[in-house]
């Protein structure tokens, strides 16, 4: 078996007698004999950004038979599965400090619209900021683990600092101030607030 990973699409069926052609060529295939239909994102270059600390949110998925129901998962390799006995701390390839593993909710206005946290659950994203995947499975597997969200569609960009182990000192009594707060696209006007936990 081989896993299809064509962008979402109508494609054509053209046969070929194996034991006459080479098949190697496009011009060996001449009969015609049907459509295929290829429900999935397309093209895979898409791309969105949100921002670490808030809910996420996002609408315009384009491609082809796409339903609600159909999920996103942010990863750092679409399709990748990792095992227990390979001595990983997770199952899956999954993104730390991300709501749900970095699957996104159903997805809604006939599978285009995706969303990840909750205000009202206080589920917000508190991954370090990177550039990660967008890795979609429809939603017949969506309920499924990450190795069945294998099509990645694009690029998933998170604004904050990277990594979260950064560390500062400053004495007691006189002024703070230090410079060299990593991550992806910081930017002039980024607040720091220091609190107890």
């Amino acid at each position: 078996r081989i896993v299809q990973s064509a962008q979402g699409g109508e494609y054509r069926m053209c046969w070929s007698a194996g034991r006459f052609f080479s098949q190697h060529m496009p011009e060996d295939f001449t009969v015609d004999f049907g459509a295929l239909m290829v429900m999935g994102p397309g093209p895979f270059n898409q791309s969105r950004t949100c921002i670490s600390g808030q809910v996420c949110e996002w609408h315009g998925l384009t491609g082809f038979g796409l339903q609600n129901g159909d999920r996103v998962m942010i990863m750092d390799e679409c399709g990748r599965f990792r095992i227990p006995q390979y001595n990983y701390m997770h199952d899956e390839d999954i993104i730390p400090r991300f709501p749900a593993h970095g699957k996104s909710t159903d997805a809604t206005q006939n599978g285009t619209s995706f969303r990840w946290g909750d205000v009202v659950t206080v589920a917000y994203i508190t991954s370090q900021g990177g550039a990660y995947r967008l890795c979609w499975a429809s939603r017949l597997f969506a309920g499924h683990g990450a190795e069945h969200f294998r099509i990645d569609a694009g690029t998933f960009f998170l604004v904050g600092p990277a990594p979260l182990y950064q560390h500062r000192t400053c004495v007691a009594g006189q002024i703070c101030e230090w410079q060299g707060l990593s991550g992806h696209f910081l930017a002039d006007g980024d607040v720091i607030m220091v609190l107890d936990t």
